[in-house]
């Protein structure tokens, strides 16, 4: 009987010794199964950044291609015609879905276009580059050209001068380095060239909103001629040409259908005939003739351009992925094509 007795409790005993090691093994494999979760987790977090860093890394060779195609294009421009000396909307460069238009590369494919401010047909998107010559250089225009900017007063002018000009003397309203210096976080003032148009922040006076009002009328490239064949309406009001006299240019400029980069569009092809050219075939009066004379003689008018604004987009297969790339180059001779700006990514 005793022993009877105790092989119940021995028998207790083992199931209480099988459930404690169940309960025990049951935690143990959760810890690990959490752990496992979490390595596999990450092995494949890491594997999607693997991967994401390959596609940005392909998007950006993609956007890079994009850059020397288009300055082949530009070069194959001026070679194809040695003795052309105008440049215009019917160029190549300027709007071709053919050339710019998701141009296969690769497993990808890169896309050049801009969007473009002001009256051109309607047509605010193109594909191909910007001239920089459609605007006006702030480096390099008289101040009665300055003062026709949208918001222009008497001190951001008089500091615009100071800061360009290469002394300290103040100009009246304006400011030198003593106002600078005087700042709370003070900065020199340049005394030298704009380098880039965000620096026009830092004048007196001129506020962020001035600066984003004028990015579609002025540049810091090229010699400060701007070209009749790809300047908006609101550039030559700037140049002081009556909006009147500016909608015949652009109207003559885009032939009867009235559409940029089309068979019948009209070009100026020698900048010492732009006013004959323009009063055989519209109607001017004596004044605005002897105002185009006038600015072509000073070269604020003229058919040519030199710097050009390329934006270059690389593009994955599967579209999930872009990179963006922006250059500014410089036509030097028929033969060659400098490279004066380049960013990557936003």
């Amino acid at each position: 009987m005793k022993s009877a007795e105790k092989r119940p409790q021995i028998v207790f005993t083992i199931k209480n010794q099988r459930g404690s090691l169940s309960i025990t093994s049951l935690w143990t494999l959760a810890i690990l199964s959490i752990l496992a979760i979490g390595l596999a987790k990450n092995t494949i977090m890491g594997l999607r950044l693997d991967s994401y860093s390959l596609r940005a890394n392909e998007s950006a060779w993609l956007a890079r291609a994009g850059i020397y195609h288009t300055v082949a294009i530009l070069l194959d421009d001026v070679q194809d015609d040695s003795t052309k000396f105008y440049h215009s909307f019917s160029d190549d460069w300027a709007n071709n879905k053919s050339f710019f238009k998701k141009v296969p590369c690769g497993d990808g494919f890169f896309e050049i276009a801009y969007t473009c401010e002001g009256d051109y047909g309607n047509i605010s998107y193109f594909y191909g580059i910007q001239d920089e010559n459609r605007k006006i250089n702030i480096n390099k225009v008289p101040v009665s050209i300055l003062q026709n900017l949208p918001g222009m007063n008497q001190e951001k002018l008089a500091s615009l001068l100071d800061w360009r000009d290469r002394n300290d003397d103040k100009e009246p309203g304006g400011a030198e380095q003593d106002y600078y210096q005087r700042l709370p976080f003070p900065y020199i003032c340049k005394n030298g060239e704009i380098d880039f148009l965000e620096e026009l922040g830092l004048v007196q006076g001129i506020s962020a909103e001035d600066v984003q009002s004028w990015r579609s009328l002025i540049t810091i490239y090229g010699s400060g001629s701007v070209n009749i064949n790809t300047a908006s309406v609101e550039v030559f009001v700037t140049l002081g040409i009556p909006e009147e006299l500016a909608n015949k240019i652009v109207e003559f400029r885009w032939g009867k259908d009235a559409i940029p980069s089309t068979d019948d569009d009209n070009i100026f092809r020698n900048g010492r005939d732009i006013a004959t050219n323009l009063s055989k075939n519209m109607k001017l009066q004596q004044e605005e003739q002897v105002l185009i004379q006038q600015l072509a003689g000073e070269l604020l008018l003229d058919v040519q351009s030199s710097h050009f604004r390329i934006q270059s987009v690389g593009l994955t297969k599967n579209l999930a992925v872009n990179y963006k790339i922006k250059a500014v180059v410089e036509r030097t001779s028929s033969k060659s094509i400098e490279i004066v700006h380049w960013q990557e990514g936003e």
